[in-house]
């Protein structure tokens, strides 16, 4: 249960959807990376709107991950009110996810690092070009006090 991570971050803000993508590869059916891991609080948006809003969260942040082609990499891109932060990190993962406008970047990119991080120690083979999904929600909530 996402919603069981951690305390509410100040102010309301949150990290609403977050992914981690193993890049150079392709998803099966998709326009983009193989997704290894995922993770959504989507508790702050209508009931009606949240299956919608994470197949969005889904689409870009697969697209932006495939954007991300340089190791250390990281984006900041605005999305329909929210604010998408991308990292690519060196250990061989791309991380995204999606947040409110007013949630800092310099906590993002840092939760961001973390869920690599963590989620590469869950998953060694993941460094490698295993080339299969891996749901991991643990790896995501060891490294998530704000989402």
């Amino acid at each position: 249960d996402a919603s069981s991570i951690g305390p509410d971050p100040p102010c309301g803000m949150k990290i609403l959807f977050s992914a981690v993508f193993k890049p150079g590869t392709e998803a099966p059916g998709k326009d983009g990376p193989v997704m290894l891991s995922q993770a959504a609080e989507l508790s702050s948006l209508g009931f009606f709107q949240r299956s919608t809003a994470k197949e969005v969260f889904v689409m870009f942040s697969r697209q932006f991950a495939k954007a991300s082609t340089e190791p250390g990499q990281r984006s900041s891109v605005r999305k329909d009110g929210y604010m998408s932060h991308v990292y690519h990190s060196p250990m061989g993962v791309v991380a995204v996810c999606f947040a409110d406008d007013e949630y800092p970047q310099r906590v993002a990119f840092g939760y961001l690092s973390k869920v690599c991080e963590d989620f590469v120690l869950a998953v060694p083979q993941s460094r490698g070009d295993c080339g299969t999904p891996r749901t991991l929600a643990h790896a995501h909530a060891a490294s998530a006090p704000c989402l």
